[in-house]
């Protein structure tokens, strides 16, 4: 059985073209705003970060703290893109400021076997991984994948009962 393939037209190979253009724009955009390639080192001085275990987080609990989780990775889009327009945003920035907010990251650049573990013990696989706690949520608040300025603040507001 002889089966003939269909040939490449003009207009398919125009579409190829404009999509592919499309995409790079696309990209361009994100890399000039900073989205996708952000500096650590100004995050680090912006926010005091803390490394995450859950000694970390149940010493801040004791205490009668907030603890705003943020589990990310260098090679994670999502998460370079959550940096920029809400991470190190001033009201963000302010917020997690707060004396009694405790800023704890996971880095998932290499394979960590404890924030693997960490995130299994929440039923989840996958990054970027934010979440909230605080005398108004013990159990922890998980924040939706791509955050917002709004959803960030409220969810510290309603961690603090």
């Amino acid at each position: 059985l002889l089966v003939a393939r269909p040939r490449a037209t003009p207009a398919f190979w125009l579409v190829i073209i404009a999509l592919a253009a499309f995409a790079g724009f696309q990209v361009r955009g994100l890399l000039a705003e900073g989205a996708i390639v952000s500096s650590p080192e100004a995050n680090a001085q912006q926010i005091r970060w803390q490394p995450l275990s859950e000694a970390a987080i149940q010493s801040a609990l004791a205490d009668g703290k907030r603890v705003f989780i943020d589990i990310s990775a260098d090679w994670c889009v999502t998460c370079k893109v959550n940096e920029h327009r809400v991470l190190n945003q001033p009201a963000i920035i302010s917020a997690l400021a707060e004396p009694d907010v405790v800023a704890l990251r996971g880095d998932w650049s290499k394979p960590s076997e404890p924030i693997a573990r960490f995130l299994q013990s929440r039923n989840r696989y996958a990054i970027p991984f934010n979440q909230v706690y605080g005398p108004g949520v013990p159990q922890g608040e998980t924040l939706p994948p791509l955050l917002d300025q709004q959803s960030v603040l409220n969810a510290l507001t309603h961690a603090r009962g």
